[in-house]
C-alpha cells in the first residue's frame, strides 16, 4: 500500500505535461479575448507563441505579422511594439496592419491593436499570417465541429 502514494506525484508531473502540450497544440497564434463590449474603444492583444517551423528545419523568427481586421470595426490601428515598424492600410475587406521587425534581437510576441468595436455582438474573426523569412503560417482555419484545425482563426468577442 506504500507504493501507491509514491505513485501521485509522477502521475501528477504527467499528467500536467499532457495539459501543457495539448494547450501549446492548440493555439499558437490568439488573440486575447476578454468578451469586448460593443461600440466601445479598447485594446485588442494577438499572442504569437512560436516562429515559423520548415519542413526538416528548426524554428525561424518572426520578422513580419499581417493582420485583418474586418470592416464590422469602425477603427483600428496598429500599437507601436519596440524594434518593429507598424503600418495601416484599407482594404475592400477592413484594416490590414501589419508589423515588420526592425531590430533583429526583437523577441516580440504580442502585437496590440487600438479599436473601436462593432455595434453589433458577435464574435469576429482576425485572419493573421506570420511571416519568418521564406516561409509564413496562416492562421486563418475556422473550426468545424469539435476539431480545432492546425492553425486556427484568431477570434475576439464582443458583447
Amino acid at each position: 500500500m506504500k507504493s501507491i502514494p509514491n505513485l501521485r506525484r509522477p502521475l501528477l508531473v504527467a499528467a500536467l505535461a499532457l495539459l501543457t502540450t495539448a494547450g501549446v497544440a492548440q493555439g499558437h497564434a490568439e488573440v486575447e479575448d476578454s468578451g469586448f463590449k460593443r461600440n466601445t474603444v479598447g485594446t485588442v492583444k494577438v499572442h504569437i507563441q512560436h516562429g515559423c517551423i520548415g519542413e526538416g528545419t528548426a524554428a525561424t523568427a518572426v520578422d513580419r505579422v499581417v493582420v485583418l481586421v474586418p470592416k464590422a470595426f469602425p477603427s483600428a490601428k496598429p500599437k507601436s511594439t519596440a524594434g518593429w515598424h507598424a503600418t495601416a492600410k484599407m482594404t475592400s475587406e477592413g484594416r490590414r496592419l501589419e508589423w515588420h521587425r526592425m531590430n533583429r534581437t526583437s523577441t516580440a510576441k504580442d502585437f496590440r491593436i487600438s479599436v473601436r468595436f462593432p455595434a453589433k455582438a458577435g464574435v469576429y474573426g482576425l485572419p493573421m499570417v506570420q511571416y519568418c523569412g521564406a516561409s509564413s503560417i496562416a492562421w486563418i482555419e475556422k473550426a468545424v465541429g469539435s476539431e480545432e484545425p492546425e492553425h486556427p482563426l484568431p477570434t475576439v468577442t464582443v458583447k
